[in-house]
């Protein structure tokens, strides 16, 4: 049993099912294999990911 109380207007969400394996994490890169991770950190690196519309144009290097 769960119970959620909200403050305000509230959107949530609950999501389950069968495990979906195993997930690595590095920085703000999420993926199922290692290799994945190194060759995202790469292309940001590289600056190859497209701009998001109304966000800084500032480059946040890795850390």
């Amino acid at each position: 049993m769960l119970t959620v109380t909200a403050q305000s207007d509230t959107r949530l969400v609950i999501i389950g099912g069968a495990s979906l394996g195993p997930r690595y994490i590095d920085w703000n890169f999420v993926a199922t294999d290692k290799n994945l991770i190194e060759t995202a950190k790469q292309r940001w690196q590289q600056q190859q990911f497209p701009s998001i519309p109304g966000d800084a144009d500032d480059f946040i290097p890795l850390p």
